[in-house]
């Protein structure tokens, strides 16, 4: 078959999988909800929203038909309190519940859901944060058979074209992984909605919605997420649009926004294993080659980033993208290459300002390169030149307020919850507890008992859990990718240390990076000292230097052990994300 037959045959059936896997999803209508004592607010399905008073009332109306499963997953937040359909009170022992870290409760409304029209009523209660409610169907039956249908599709449509690009070809035995980390990435969002594990997502789709309806930038100090660099949210208003021109259900627009990040996911995954082949040309260093490309792959928070409505996902590809033209300039040293890179540098700051710390790396990097070349300098002054053409008109058109230069500046930290206030002392940020991490190996914002304090502890833990909470059952698997981690950062120390003595071709720009990426990590919490800013989702990027002096430092010590450890982290890892899909 030629590439056309299998692209037209892999759509087909996926077109069909993804039909016959709606078909259990009960259609919701518009939902009402007010606070006690406050008007009706009418939205969509699922809400979440900013609590103005500790109870809430939720109506809406649940069209059911007979081939739909009465098995629902209920996620409140935080309290579901009561429960009415069709005006009959469910007593069921499960209710009332409350649900801090689980995506809610499977519950058989068997008895109180009939075919056809169905009116919910819930009142809920709030505990802090926000509040709202989620309701999908339970994980049941023919549907995870879909779920692996589809997954088994793409793996094999991308299997079969191996043969037909050389880019694939190269790839040898990170062929195989690259397409385990695919089918991990689409498995985990198959089994989560872009609220599960999100951060303040229907602040970001509040953007989307602005530019979708009025065709223009917000102000920012008028939504919790207009402060955001807009190039995301214009892409995410173009692909809503378009959706919504093809005839797509308003209630499916959102999942296909969602897709950007599992795309962009999935391009971090090929871009790890291009810049592998980069690093690491030698036939000799394939297994450097794989290990690197495994961190890269296997990372939790590269994957758990695929199932979010955030512009962390678009961000972290084209952030690595520019980090590989950093590498390719830093090789060929060419004009070309430089004015392509400021170009680059400009476009991932205007996704999400966090890139701004990689124009200093690079800043940097051409002044070793070229600062003593008096006649050099004219070419960094067009490429800053270009890169403020491209840029600069982002903060320029969003000043016209004090209200949004104040946000602006505190980069949108302005009406913080004070529960997440921390101390800027010495001890929290000089303790690492290897056995501290163990003891508590998810991070809870919230909470001092968790360690949260500790910014260095937060930061690693974040990396492979993010601010969330798993199951019991993982506790141990949570243990011992987070050991196995640690090792993993011993051998990335022992990799930055060889460099000064042992200087490979891109140990230069690579460190630069990682400096750059840690101070503005390290700045970010001093300036700003709340528990959810010390997240690792802000320095994501730190993952292709950490990747690369962690293969360096295997390479030092030359000990199978070495490389064996950090597989076993990666490994463990995407075993762990695998796991979601039934502990949710």
């Amino acid at each position: 078959m030629s590439i056309t037959q299998k692209t037209i045959a892999a759509l087909f059936m996926l077109s069909a999988a993804l039909w016959l896997r709606n078909t259990p999803v009960p259609h919701i209508g518009t939902v009402k909800y007010n606070f006690d004592g406050a008007d009706v607010i009418e939205t969509t399905h699922p809400f979440f929203v900013k609590a103005e008073h500790e109870f809430l009332t939720v109506e809406l109306p649940m069209v059911l038909t007979r081939l739909q499963s009465t098995t629902l997953r209920i996620k409140p937040d935080d309290c579901l309190e009561e429960l009415h359909i069709n005006d009959v009170l469910v007593e069921h022992p499960l209710i009332p519940f409350c649900d801090y870290t689980h995506p809610g409760k499977e519950i058989n409304l068997a008895g109180f859901l009939k075919p056809g029209l169905n009116i919910w009523r819930m009142r809920i209660r709030d505990t802090g944060g926000d509040t709202g409610v989620m309701i999908a169907p339970a994980l049941r039956g023919w549907v995870p058979i879909i779920d692996f249908s589809i997954v088994l599709v793409v793996v094999l449509y991308i299997a079969s074209l191996r043969s037909a690009i050389p880019l694939l070809q190269k790839m040898k035995s990170m062929f195989p992984l690259l397409l385990g980390g695919i089918a991990v990435r689409i498995t985990y969002v198959l089994a989560t909605g872009y609220f599960l594990r999100g951060h303040d997502t229907d602040a970001h789709i509040d953007y989307i919605d602005y530019i979708v309806q009025n065709g223009s930038l917000p102000a920012p100090h008028a939504g919790w997420e207009f402060h955001q660099a807009p190039l995301y949210y214009i892409l995410s208003a173009i692909v809503h649009i378009v959706s919504d021109a093809l005839g797509i259900a308003s209630e499916s627009l959102y999942t296909i926004v969602q897709m950007e990040s599992l795309l962009a996911s999935i391009g971090i995954a090929v871009l790890g294993c291009i810049i592998a082949l980069m690093l690491f040309p030698k036939t000799a260093q394939e297994r450097s080659r794989y290990v690197f490309a495994a961190i890269l792959i296997c990372s939790p928070a590269l994957i758990l980033l695929s199932s979010r409505i955030t512009n962390n996902g678009l961000y972290a590809f084209v952030g690595m993208l520019t980090l590989w033209q950093m590498l390719r300039w830093w090789k060929s040293d060419t004009v070309k290459d430089w004015y392509i890179l400021c170009a680059l540098l400009a476009i991932t700051a205007l996704i999400k300002v966090s890139g701004l710390a990689l124009v200093g790396a690079a800043g940097t990097a051409w002044i070793l390169r070229h600062g003593r070349y008096k006649d050099m300098w004219r070419f960094a002054i067009i490429g800053g030149i270009l890169f403020s053409l491209i840029f600069s008109w982002f903060p320029l058109s969003r000043l016209e307020h004090a209200e949004d230069a104040n946000k602006l500046v505190k980069m949108g930290n302005v009406g913080m919850h004070s529960g997440l206030t921390l101390d800027n002392t010495l001890e929290n940020f000089s303790t690492f507890s290897p056995l501290g991490v163990l003891d508590k190996p998810y991070n809870n914002p919230w909470s001092d008992e968790h360690r949260r304090q500790y910014f260095w502890e937060y930061l690693f833990r974040s990396a492979f859990f993010g601010e969330f909470s798993f199951d019991d059952e993982l506790r141990i698997l949570a243990q011992g990718i987070l050991l196995t981690g640690m090792i993993s950062f011993l051998l990335c120390i022992c990799g930055v240390i060889a460099s000064f003595w042992k200087r490979g071709r891109y140990d230069t720009p690579l460190l630069l990076v990682m400096g750059f990426l840690l101070l503005a990590a390290f700045c970010y919490r001093y300036f700003f000292p709340y528990s959810a800013n010390q997240d690792f989702r802000q320095s994501v990027l730190l993952l292709v230097p950490f990747a690369y002096f962690t293969v360096k430092g295997c390479d030092i010590l030359k000990r199978k052990l070495c490389y064996s450890t950090v597989l076993l982290c990666c490994y463990c890892s995407l075993l762990f994300i695998m796991l979601l899909f039934w502990y949710r």
